[in-house]
This record gives C-alpha cells, sequence and structure tokens, in this order.
C-alpha cells in the first residue's frame, strides 16, 4: 500500500513511509499525499497520544555482520513480553500495543508505576 501510496501521489516512497510510521493511519497519509503532496507529508511530526508505528527489524546472522552493515552499534538483551509505547504528558498517561491500540485501561499498575 505504502508503495502504491508513493507512486500515486508521485511522493517519495521513504516520505511515505515516515509520515506512516509517526500517525500510524494510512488512510491519513493517503489522503495527505494526494491531496497536498510530500510537503505536507514531511511536515507531519509525532504528536503525544498518537502511537508511532514500530519499526521492524530483521534477523543477522552475527554481531559482526551488524557492524559491517551499520558500523559503530549497540545491542541489547530481548526479554519476552508485551511491546507498548507510553506517552505521559503532565499528569495523563497513554499506552499502546503495536498493534497501536490504548490499552490504557487494561494496565492499571504500569499506569500507576508510571505516573509516579
Amino acid at each position: 500500500m505504502l508503495e502504491a501510496i508513493a507512486e500515486a501521489s508521485n511522493v517519495n516512497s521513504r516520505v511515505v513511509r515516515r509520515a506512516l510510521m509517526v500517525t500510524g493511519d494510512l488512510g491519513k497519509v493517503a489522503e495527505i499525499a494526494l491531496n497536498e503532496g510530500g510537503e505536507s507529508l514531511i511536515r507531519l511530526r509525532a504528536t503525544y497520544f498518537t502511537p508511532l508505528k514500530p519499526m521492524l527489524a530483521s534477523m543477522a546472522e552475527s554481531a559482526q555482520e551488524i557492524i559491517e552493515e551499520h558500523g559503530v552499534s549497540s545491542f541489547e538483551f530481548k526479554y519476552d513480553g508485551a511491546r507498548i509505547q507510553i506517552h505521559k504528558r503532565g499528569g495523563e498517561v497513554r499506552i499502546f500495543s503495536r498493534r497501536l491500540s490504548d490499552v490504557t485501561k487494561s494496565l492499571p499498575d504500569i499506569v500507576d508505576l508510571v505516573k509516579k
């Protein structure tokens, strides 16, 4: 879909992909691309309480492969569990799943921890 939007609107696919990442809304991205063009997509910014589309990782066979491709790198352990985004501004906290669903009400303990 991203490639189709880019082609139909004559906007670089990287710009379309970034716009989707910061809005999480494919329909909004398509509407802006087709009606306003790439400059309007470039101006889109991440905002509080609008979940960001997660970036997908790809597998590597070794740490050396990663370093050769990306240069200086850092590594972290991967723990099992839910992947969530927590947005906090002032006293308001909202939690989003990796599918961009608002799951705040189902995680009151996490909300309390974040507020503290």
